[in-house]
């Protein structure tokens, strides 16, 4: 019973130490709460006092160059940024440096362009007479913003002059194996309509072109005329007007035929004759229906050349041929070597 009365008492010292501690915190908190609170105040009123103080500074800002001069086109990109120094408040300077900037445009017609050689293709421009167009135009996005500066302060355009040509489209065929059906072949090149294009471009380039390629054209399994749209390969820093055309490959069924032609003698000195044994070849060679008539003699000429004489090896001679028609296809020579005899 004694220690009731002891224990009743250190729970209410307990309870009594709690509640100051307890009070303590609430009073050290409530302070610098106040603390906070006046400090934020203060740097929120010096920082828009600050802000709406006029200050010069230093931004970047994209530029693009419109109405470059006509019959002539840029070799060289021009500069993409310019540095400018502005006079602004702090607001504006802030909230254009926090934000995304459009591209200035910079009117190349509003420019005195200067060149050191006479119709020379490099031009330059001085910057600091277009403070005020800049100044102008950074007003409608910025509130009151004066350009002061611009960095560089000269701009130079590396020129071209413009040339146009009609230059020939060249078809560009993939040499895959199934491009024909069984018994069907080519019946003469394939060929582009239009088959040629106008093409636009800086002078050197454009005089370098002997013509456009098509892309890479895939025919599979073709028993007529294959046809398809395609397009034109760019070319670098050259317009090219269409940009596709239809690529056309004709096709025939072929058939495999023979022709007997005399050979002929070539480079034989006039003091002497060459004859050969036998003294004509046969001549055997895939061809499409369509031109199987229209082989002759006359179309298909068999040769052999006296400068090809050699003692040392044998008294044969390689029978030669003459152009061959693009319609004849696999062409072979029977004898291919002959013999020859040579008189006074």
């Amino acid at each position: 019973m004694e220690n009731n009365p002891q224990k009743k008492q250190l729970n209410t010292l307990i309870k009594w130490l709690w509640n100051e501690i307890r009070n303590l915190f609430q009073k050290i908190r409530h302070k610098h709460l106040a603390f906070l609170f006046f400090v934020a105040l203060a740097t929120v009123t010096w920082l828009l006092r600050a802000l709406s103080d006029v200050y010069v500074a230093e931004i970047e800002y994209p530029v693009e160059f419109i109405n470059l001069p006509q019959n002539r086109i840029l070799t060289q990109a021009p500069i993409k940024t310019l540095k400018l120094q502005v006079k602004a408040d702090g607001y504006t300077i802030l909230s254009n440096r926090m934000k995304s900037k459009k591209a200035l445009k910079y009117d190349v017609n509003t420019f005195a362009l200067y060149s050191k050689l006479r119709d020379s293709t490099t031009l330059f421009a001085l910057t600091g007479s277009q403070t005020a167009q800049l100044s102008s135009e950074l007003s409608l996005e910025n509130r009151n913003m004066q350009v002061i500066d611009i960095s560089p302060d000269t701009l130079v355009f590396h020129f071209a002059r413009i040339r146009k040509r009609l230059l020939p489209v060249i078809p560009q065929l993939a040499s895959n194996p199934d491009r024909y059906a069984d018994q069907c072949m080519a019946n003469g090149e394939a060929f582009a309509t239009p088959d040629s294009v106008e093409v636009s471009g800086p002078v050197f380039l454009v005089d370098s072109l002997k013509g456009v390629k098509t892309q890479v054209v895939q025919f599979h399994n073709l028993k007529n005329d294959g046809v398809k749209q395609v397009a034109l390969q760019p070319i670098k820093q050259v317009k090219i007007s269409p940009t596709s055309v239809k690529v056309t490959q004709p096709v025939d069924e072929f058939t495999e035929a023979e022709i007997m032609v005399p050979i002929i003698s070539r480079n034989v000195p006039d003091s002497l004759s060459l004859k050969t044994f036998p003294r004509t070849v046969k001549l055997i060679y895939l061809i499409t229906l369509d031109k199987y008539d229209k082989i002759n003699e006359e179309i298909l000429e068999a040769y052999v050349d006296y400068n090809a004489i050699d003692p040392s090896l044998n008294k044969k001679l390689r029978v030669e041929l003459g152009p061959i028609p693009d319609y004849i296809h696999n062409i072979s020579i029977i004898p291919r070597n002959v013999d020859f005899l040579i008189e006074k």
